[in-house]
């Protein structure tokens, strides 16, 4: 079992995420059993004083970077890496009149403090530019796990199958 302990509201904001979306995620009717098979298992939370604890399901294996670039092992981790990002595409996609409201959700500007003022400038314009472009258009939207990659993924190296997809706290409906 894994236990995440929040010591603030803003960590609680982002392990809360994290389970709220592998819950929906999960309950998606069309994902296939391997993809479902992939995400943690939420066993719930407790209120403990000043603070939460968020209970799941521990994931086998290690973190996939960590091999990634064997040569023996890369071709089959990105074939199922790509596998998974399909069927979650497949299993949450939905068709949906873009309105311009919707697409200022859909196109939130990130907020680093290492952006400088020129570089938030050209983001800016490119948000107004997609929401032009894409304003009262009807586009395909599914869940994206925001931060997917080698780092989230877990694998086994023995076997060479990926064992686990973790951290889903960024997740989002966003354009396909």
């Amino acid at each position: 079992v894994i236990c995440r302990i929040t010591t603030s509201q803003e960590i609680d904001h982002v392990v809360r995420e994290n389970a709220r979306w592998v819950g929906e995620i999960a309950a998606e009717p069309g994902l296939d059993q391997r993809a479902r098979e992939l995400l943690p298992v939420q066993l719930g939370s407790l209120d403990l004083t000043g603070s939460r604890a968020y209970l799941e399901e521990k994931r086998p294996g290690i973190i996939a970077w960590k091999f990634a670039r064997q040569p023996a092992l890369e071709p089959e981790l990105l074939a199922q890496s790509v596998s998974c990002l399909d069927s979650l595409h497949t299993a949450t996609r939905r068709t949906e009149l873009l309105t311009e409201g919707r697409l200022h959700e859909l196109l939130e500007l990130p907020v680093h403090p290492w952006y400088d003022g020129d570089f938030v400038v050209l983001l800016q314009q490119l948000r107004s530019r997609l929401i032009g472009y894409f304003r009262d258009r009807t586009r395909t939207l599914s869940v994206s796990h925001g931060d997917y990659g080698y780092g989230n993924l877990l694998a086994d190296p023995g076997s060479e199958r990926i064992t686990g997809v973790i951290d889903w706290d960024q997740a989002r409906l966003d354009l396909a």
